[in-house]
């Protein structure tokens, strides 16, 4: 097989490449293909090629500019170029002759007319070459010979037209002779057509001159054509490029006689060609210092060029690894992991070069010189002969990436160890994560919540405080702290406290939120219990203050009242008024005694108390209070076991809801119901609110009404104190009724529903004995007592109390001293000693204290009697002094013929008259 010449395959079609590679190779061609035009001009450039076989659609540059731009180029003029279209696309066709083709060659190949073709124009390039010297000589003789001829006008335009000129140069004269176009060319105004060697050498830019001369100086019968360029520069300055093609003729003796060329401008070509090359240097350059590792490798897979980040990177210099086997075998030294990867990338080029695309990338391990192994993603792409491959190297990608998963992991494992719940949103306040706590908080997967916002599950009521705080925190790029109700998937709202924190990127651009919650359910519920009892202590102070001072005022009406009564006949008219400022006075001290006891200031002596029995007494005054078109019930068994209760109170009780039942009735009537039963430890675990009370015998009384109900809102807070929905109401019925019940050491329970009526029940511990106490505000007595032996000293700050007590107590004929304040009294008691018999002590006076008189008494005078006196209970008051028991004790307000019965008792011999305390 002989060596038919070079022949270039300018085609990104790797099927046609293929194809025409194997014909042409049969028929002892040398191929060499380019996919893309930029390829192809380089290709030429570095190693022109006898033919080109020309694609009309290239990369980056078409086949038909491709075509102009070899046909403008001196080196590439004379290359013959064949275009590849598809059978009957005329127009291609007719474009690519335009150009300068010299044929084309159709789609789908047939091999005898392609190889035809191909040899045709190969062998018409062989005769162009050969007969290159003579035409040059010839074209050279006719332009010398008649270059003073204007009718040979067609020589001229042709050698201007392509910007070249001929010459004859006469050693022995040293005489040259040019063509017309020459002055042109050269930038000489005249002479330009006649010349001498020394003034031409002249022209030759200094830097080429030495070198032409010594191609001339070389010329012999042997050697006797050179092909050369040089610069020359112009009369005005400018530098040239020429291209100069001559042939030497000789004497018998071998001298030169003459010698004759064309010399051509290129210019153009050559800045061109310049400009390339400058750009393929700079490129070559950017690939030394790109700062991913670079590597080029010829057709048969040998390595020709590695850049510096490669050798930075893995350590290996071309030539270590220029074979690819040795690169196979330092790269991949465990033989089973080399196959996996010389098949993963043989697989990748194949199918690149099938689908004409780049090579994928892929990661694979690279061994470093060093021994150390590095991850890098290859993948590359095929350009002409030459496959380019990229390493990108993402070892420390991928470093990261694990690093990344592992702080993922543990900010699971942390967030989800972490006793309160923890959540992170998006942009768009979407949740993004959420531990186990927070699940478990709303009772939701992970699932259900990824993707949906938290204000989702917020209470309607507390949303637009979530939205405006949420809102804020972004405004101002801080965090954010507020307590809000939550919903869980079974419908039921828990108390959290959130904190939250906008996140930012560097720029500043929102990208989310991370936020804490804390269930605060029972914190709240906590504090709900705490304000309660801050209000019952509250209430408590008040209630003591008020106890005290209102207690005088009322006693003083009471005293006042006793005397107008005790002037008066049995039929004055005047009397029933008077018992009626006893009454109205009696019910405030009621009112005052309900606020001391629902701040659990107000004991009592409990008795046996058999509820039928008392709630039957009280039947006449129940059935005046309910309305009209009201019907009460009652059901109470005759068998039921006493309580353990005061009895006052209980009717207390009783009262307050049979009240709060008919005004739940209102106008349009309804049933109020009234029952009691006994209830069993069995029946009393069932209860939701007794849960908290010991073993034992209950009795349960329950008030029932049709009325209108309560809302779930009014129910959680009728106990309240000062909380009323009715409109002259004072808010301490129902407070006081749960003191009562709570200090008997029993339980309420309140069941009710909008429009179907309310159910108090009222758990009441069974007694034990029954021991009954007399203890109710004794009946004004008429009884007139005689007076003892002693006076009666009064110790009270109440001016109008102490005045109208001991007023009273003279007309029953005792001896009084008054004494407004701790101070005067000490100094009766020493003054007075012998004639002081009792003394009425006020638990509260000015100067000194209730205390130290009482001990001035124990110490100077221990047979006087005390009568202590209070508008509190007598444990308070046993409290007060701090242990100093006495035995006689009377509350404020108190009827004066109460006072003047337990004085008497007080001055009774000892063992004709028990001392009794009211």
């Amino acid at each position: 097989m002989t060596d038919n010449g070079t022949v270039l395959i300018v085609d990104d079609d790797s099927e046609s490449v293929k194809l025409l590679t194997g014909m042409l190779s049969a028929e002892g061609y040398e191929v060499r293909s380019a996919a893309t035009g930029t390829r192809a001009l380089a290709c030429v450039r570095f190693q022109r090629p006898a033919l080109i076989l020309l694609a009309t659609r290239t990369a980056v540059i078409d086949g038909f500019e491709i075509c102009r731009r070899l046909k403008r180029r001196e080196r590439s003029r004379q290359i013959p170029v064949l275009f590849l279209t598809t059978r009957g696309e005329i127009e291609d066709q007719i474009e690519g002759l335009r150009t300068g083709a010299a044929d084309f060659i159709c789609k789908p190949f047939r091999q005898e007319e392609a190889i035809a073709r191909i040899r045709t124009q190969m062998e018409l390039g062989r005769l162009r070459a050969a007969s290159y010297q003579s035409e040059i000589e010839y074209a050279a003789r006719a332009v010398v010979v008649d270059a003073r001829r204007e009718s040979d006008g067609w020589i001229r335009l042709a050698m201007q037209a392509g910007r070249m000129y001929a010459f004859e140069w006469n050693p022995a004269t040293d005489e040259i002779q040019r063509s017309q176009s020459s002055a042109e060319i050269l930038g000489i105004v005249s002479g330009a057509t006649r010349d001498t060697s020394q003034n031409w050498f002249q022209l030759i830019h200094p830097e080429d001159r030495e070198r032409f001369q010594q191609i001339l100086s070389f010329l012999s019968p042997a050697y006797d054509t050179f092909d050369t360029q040089y610069r020359v520069i112009r009369p005005d300055g400018r530098t040239i490029h020429l291209r100069e093609s001559a042939r030497g003729f000789f004497d018998d003796n071998g001298r030169l006689t003459r010698l004759i060329g064309i010399v051509a401008d290129v210019t153009e070509q050559t800045q061109a060609e310049k400009a390339f090359e400058r750009s393929e240097a700079g490129l070559m350059e950017l690939i030394r210092k790109v700062p991913i590792a670079i590597a080029f490798a010829g057709e048969q897979g040998r390595i020709e060029y590695v850049n510096d980040r490669f050798v930075e990177n893995f350590g290996y210099d071309l030539d270590e690894i220029a074979d690819i086997d040795a690169w196979w075998e330092r790269a991949y030294p465990d033989e089973r992991y080399r196959r996996e990867v010389i098949e993963s990338w043989d697989n990748s080029v194949e199918t690149a070069n099938r689908e004409g695309k780049d090579i994928e990338p892929r990661e694979y391990r690279v061994t470093c010189k060093d021994g150390t192994i590095r991850t890098a993603e290859i993948f590359g792409a095929t350009v002409g002969d030459r496959r380019l491959i990229l390493f990108n190297d993402v070892t420390e990608r991928k470093r990261a990436e694990a690093a990344l998963r592992e702080s993922q992991e543990r900010f699971r494992d942390l967030a989800n160890g972490a006793p309160a719940g923890i959540y992170t949103s998006d942009a768009e306040n979407r949740l993004t994560f959420c531990n186990q706590y927070a699940l478990t908080l709303v009772g939701r997967g992970i699932e259900e919540l990824m993707g949906s916002q938290w204000k989702e599950l917020v209470h309607p009521e507390d949303l637009d405080r979530f939205s405006a705080t949420y809102a804020a925190a972004v405004e101002t790029h801080r965090g954010r702290q507020f307590e809000y109700r939550l919903r869980r998937a079974d419908g039921q709202y828990r108390w959290v406290l959130s904190t939250g924190t906008p996140r930012y990127t560097a720029d500043g651009v929102l990208t989310g939120s991370i936020g804490i919650l804390t269930d605060i359910t029972d914190v709240k519920r906590n504090q709900e219990r705490m304000l309660a009892s801050q209000k019952l202590e509250s209430l408590g102070v008040l209630a003591s203050g008020v106890a005290h001072d209102f207690n005088n005022l009322l006693g003083c009406i009471l005293a006042d009242a006793d005397l107008a009564i005790m002037e008066l006949d049995a039929d004055s008219p005047a009397r029933e008024g008077l018992e009626r400022i006893e009454t109205v006075a009696i019910r405030a001290s009621e009112i005052v005694r309900q606020m001391m006891a629902y701040a659990g200031q107000e004991k009592k002596d409990f008795e046996s108390i058999d509820i039928a029995r008392l709630v039957h007494e009280m039947l006449d005054l129940l059935r005046v209070s309910i309305p009209k078109n009201g019907t009460l019930r009652v059901d109470l068994p005759g068998d039921l076991p006493a309580v353990q209760a005061n009895s006052a109170q209980i009717r207390q009780v009783v009262m307050n809801l049979i009240l709060n039942a008919a005004e739940a009735l209102g106008e349009q009537g309804g049933i109020i119901n009234i029952s009691a039963r006994r209830v069993s430890v069995s029946h009393l675990r069932a209860a939701k609110n007794a849960a908290a009370l010991p073993e034992g015998e209950y009795v349960r009384l329950s008030v029932s009404d049709t009325g209108s109900g309560m809302t779930e809102e009014t129910r959680t807070r009728i106990f309240d104190p000062f909380f009323t929905t009715k409109f002259a109401g004072r808010g301490l019925g129902l407070a006081a009724v749960q003191g009562i019940v709570r200090s008997h050491g029993g339980s309420i329970e309140v069941r009710s529903t909008p429009g179907r009526g309310t159910t108090f029940q009222i758990l009441l511990p069974c007694a034990s004995d029954a021991t009954v106490l007399d203890h109710a505000i004794g009946a004004v007595s008429s009884e007139r007592y005689r007076p003892g032996t002693g006076s009666i000293l009064v110790v009270e700050d109440e001016d109008t109390l102490r005045l109208s007590v001991s007023e009273m107590l003279r007309k029953r004929g005792f001896s009084v001293l008054e004494a407004g304040n701790g101070n005067l009294a000490v100094d009766l008691i020493r003054a007075q000693k012998e004639d002081i018999a009792v003394v009425l002590l006020d638990l509260t006076v000015p100067g000194k204290s209730s205390q130290e008189v009482f001990e001035e008494l124990r110490r100077t005078r221990p047979d006087v009697k005390v009568i202590l006196t209070s508008a509190h209970g007598r444990d308070r008051v046993d409290s007060l002094l701090r242990g100093l028991q006495n035995e006689s004790f009377i509350r404020k307000p108190y009827h004066l013929g109460e006072l003047v019965s337990v004085v008497r008792d007080a001055l009774a011999p000892a063992g004709t008259a028990g001392s009794k305390q009211r």
